[in-house]
């Protein structure tokens, strides 16, 4: 059953047609050689069968499967473990193969959706993102004048806003403190692109307006990202999934409302 079923079901299953017996070669057993094993015969088929691993290790299986080598003429210390060996390997691989072609197919499926990230990424955005703040800046905003803040390293920390009053500060003690909410955004934005020395418009309406631009530019981003994504995968989780992995790759953050 083992060398001939049909093995094509899936999750390594295995069946045989009635019909296809007729195919296999039954030997006949010596009337004294079955009325030695009855006992042993009768006991086989009454126990639960166990997993072939388990199975070969079994006493009376053991007795059985020699009785019919024997019948054969074959020697069953020399053919038995060679047998037993054998077909434990074939469940094993029957068994096992499932799983390899599942992790053939996902590993294939990530290399494909790499390759795609890639090309599309090349495609949309050949020169690379914009650059925040800075690539966000009419010719108004860049003849004003500016303040310079230099962030840390370290993760920041923005506090509820207390009397409109945000702070923004680190565990190693760098604080800033701006009331206006514009401003929290640009200061995210820029620490997100790893800008830790920022120029921020003295004027509260150009800080806005830079914000702004750079929010109008990630949505459209987005959208354009995932048009091309789902023409190309027909698959909406996929295609977010891609997006999600292209902003990531070049610091564009999610837009915080």
């Amino acid at each position: 059953m083992e060398t001939n079923g049909r093995v094509n079901l899936g999750d390594g299953a295995l069946t045989l047609k009635v019909y296809e017996l007729a195919e296999f070669l039954i030997p006949q057993i010596d009337k004294t050689i079955y009325k030695n094993l009855e006992t042993t015969i009768n006991k086989f088929f009454t126990r639960p069968i166990k997993a072939i691993f388990e199975e070969v290790k079994m006493k009376d299986r053991q007795k059985l499967d020699s009785a019919i080598l024997e019948a054969l003429g074959l020697d069953p210390k020399v053919y038995l473990p060679k047998i037993y060996d054998g077909l434990c390997e074939l469940v094993k691989e029957r068994l096992e193969l499932p799983k390899m072609r599942k992790k053939v197919k996902k590993t294939k499926g990530k290399r494909n959706a790499e390759k795609l990230k890639e090309d599309i990424i090349k495609e949309v955005l050949p020169d690379g993102a914009k650059k925040f703040p800075e690539d966000f800046w009419d010719i108004n905003i860049k003849r004003g004048t500016f303040k310079e803040l230099n962030l840390p390293e370290e993760s920041l920390k923005f506090s509820q806003p207390f009397f409109a009053e945000v702070e923004i500060s680190t565990q190693g003690g760098f604080s800033y403190k701006t009331k206006n909410p514009a401003e929290v955004k640009y200061i995210k934005y820029a620490k997100f692109n790893s800008n830790l020395k920022v120029k921020i418009p003295q004027e509260p309406i150009s800080i806005f307006k830079t914000v702004t631009a750079y929010e109008r530019y990630i949505r459209k981003l987005r959208n354009k990202l995932f048009e091309i994504f789902y023409n190309r995968t027909h698959d909406q989780k996929l295609s977010h999934s891609l997006i999600q992995s292209v902003l990531e790759e070049l610091k564009i953050p999610e837009i915080q409302e």
